[in-house]
């Protein structure tokens, strides 16, 4: 297969890629979209080639080599190289401390990586068109980090961070009544180190049904479109919330999204994806460049 370099080749990838890209047009345009950010969008900026903030699997690895242990280091990298993300987490705070851990998160994701001055190459990446798109409007996201605030304020847009800790900014958002909301759904690493979602046991307390979290995130899925990009659509925690409101068939719509395909066939991936709730424009693996491609068309489309 050819590799992606034009709008035109991500439409013709998949032939659902034109039917969501104008329903997009449309919801982008009636501002009733919900953004939901993930690592993609962070780790894209650059600085001399490499990433400043690590992917989640990346950021795994690089935590599961520091365990001096050598059994426990080969079974918590077995871990994540069989996708047990949670339980490696959990695994890497037990042999770190929590403290320890948090502080290792501090320094990984310190705002010292963020560029002062953004220069026009990093500008030019997919997570600056967020604010062209979608303004003001409440973000959701999984980051720890601060580029999508660092970013939004170069454009004179302050956002206020909000996570579980304290969650009056976010219900303001929803009734309406306030702009400028980054819901942290996992917590901020600038915040109060209890927000923090990492391990097994912080998933298993944070999503039960009876915790705020997950009612919360269920009712913003339940009542609004959410548009997913920089995420990898696996079935995550999040994720879980967003089939829960489609299987409770309480859900008004099938939420939007741009995603790769993540080794599977087309076919399987739409299907995959429509067994949460989900429609998205879809182009090959590794071809990131694609979110890039859609959002400056989206942009020309929408003005």
């Amino acid at each position: 297969m050819k590799p992606i370099k034009t709008f035109n080749d991500v439409m013709n990838y998949c032939k659902q890629n034109e039917v969501i890209y104008k329903k997009l047009v449309t919801e982008v345009g009636k501002k009733s979209l919900i953004p939901f950010v993930g690592t993609g969008l962070s780790s894209a900026i650059k600085v001399n080639k490499a990433s400043i903030f690590p992917v989640w699997k990346t950021l795994l690895n690089d935590l599961a080599d520091e365990i001096h242990d050598e059994t426990a280091k080969r079974h918590t990298l077995n871990l994540i190289y069989k996708g047990n993300y949670e339980l490696a987490a959990e695994i890497i705070s037990d042999c770190h401390g929590e403290n320890k851990l948090f502080n290792d998160l501090k320094h990984i994701f310190n705002d010292s990586k963020i560029p002062k001055q953004f220069n026009k190459q990093q500008k030019e990446e997919s997570v600056f068109k967020l604010v062209d798109l979608f303004g003001e409007s409440i973000i959701l996201t999984t980051n720890y980090d601060a580029v999508i605030e660092r970013v939004y304020a170069t454009k004179q847009i302050y956002l206020q961070p909000a996570t579980t800790i304290d969650m009056t900014p976010v219900n303001s958002a929803l009734d309406r009544s306030r702009n400028g909301v980054l819901f942290k759904l996992h917590g901020d690493i600038n915040a109060n180190p209890k927000s923090i979602i990492f391990t097994r046991s912080s998933y298993y307390e944070n999503y039960d049904k009876s915790k705020q979290l997950y009612n919360t995130l269920y009712n913003i899925v339940q009542n609004n479109i959410l548009f997913f990009v920089g995420c990898s659509l696996t079935i995550d925690r999040s994720m879980k919330v967003v089939k829960a409101v489609k299987d409770d068939n309480v859900g008004k719509h099938l939420h939007l999204g741009i995603t790769n395909v993540n080794g599977q066939s087309v076919d399987d991936r739409i299907q995959y994806l429509a067994d949460i709730g989900i429609e998205a424009i879809l182009y090959p693996d590794g071809e990131h460049k694609s979110v890039k491609l859609v959002f400056d068309q989206l942009i020309k489309d929408v003005k």
